[in-house]
């Protein structure tokens, strides 16, 4: 619990105190938990902590709310992910710190004052990407009837769903990433997007060969080999693969690409 003068005291589910009265300075405006026996605050004056309580460590300590310039803009929500990743409401949009980055990102895959809901249809209802998506929108102001240019509004939603794909695996949300590569797969084959496709096909792939395979002239391919992780959530690349293909099997246009990555 906290209290108005910015003490913070942590008990167990018994009842005990486990830590002396922690002093951030100032007044806890939003307190946040996990499963995983982390905490997350944010103080009135607008900086961000994130604690691993169990191994008492830190892993955020007084960073602030640097997202817009607006200086007044208002968090109304705060989410700690299973991976310790703090996500804010802020104004009408989702924010993430990146841990590793050590960067605020903005995580809803909004672009201008669209609802990529409404765009690209809802993820999983029971992900917390989506509810926190879903909150960041009731409180934005949505117009629909205006729209950008055909090619320009199908660059757009793939942008969107890129931006869905890399806010899941940042909060390490496995159903949401999933689900998203599938409207990917399915949008990419629909608008035949040759180019995208042989990307995103090639980074499920990976390398051709084992890097001790590699010949010692195959430099590039080498160094590749060693940044390329044939994992994403713990989900195989290369199963994920094969489990698009079908999917793009549907255009004829794109029969080359199949053969290329079957």
């Amino acid at each position: 619990c906290a209290t108005e003068d910015g003490s913070l005291y942590i008990f167990t589910t018994g009842g005990r105190l486990i830590f002396p009265a922690i002093n951030l300075g100032a007044a806890v405006c939003f307190l946040e938990s996990n499963k995983s026996h982390h905490l997350a605050a944010i103080t009135a004056d607008a900086n961000v902590y994130v604690w691993n309580i169990s191994r008492q460590q830190s892993m955020l300590v007084a960073r602030p709310i640097t997202i817009h310039h607006n200086k007044s803009l208002t968090v109304s929500k705060l989410h700690l992910s299973e991976s310790a990743q703090p996500l804010i409401v802020a104004g009408s949009h989702l924010y993430m710190y990146h841990l590793d980055m050590n960067v605020w990102m903005r995580v809803d895959g909004a672009t201008g004052s669209f609802s990529s809901s409404v765009l690209i249809g809802d993820g999983p209802s029971d992900s917390e990407l989506t509810k926190l998506v879903t909150t960041a929108e009731n409180a934005r102001n949505i117009d629909i009837v205006s729209m950008a240019n055909e090619n320009e509004g199908e660059i757009s939603l793939l942008m969107i769903i890129e931006a869905r794909m890399a806010a899941a695996i940042a909060v390490g949300s496995q159903q949401e990433y999933k689900h998203w590569l599938m409207v990917y797969a399915k949008k990419l084959t629909q608008e035949a997007d040759i180019n995208r496709l042989n990307d995103f096909c090639q980074s499920l792939l990976g390398p051709s060969l084992p890097i001790d395979h590699l010949p010692p002239s195959s430099a590039q391919d080498s160094t590749q080999a060693k940044i390329w992780d044939p994992f994403v959530l713990k989900l195989a690349k290369r199963d994920l693969l094969t489990q698009i293909l079908p999917i793009v099997s549907g255009n004829r246009a794109l029969q080359r690409v199949v053969t290329q990555f079957r």
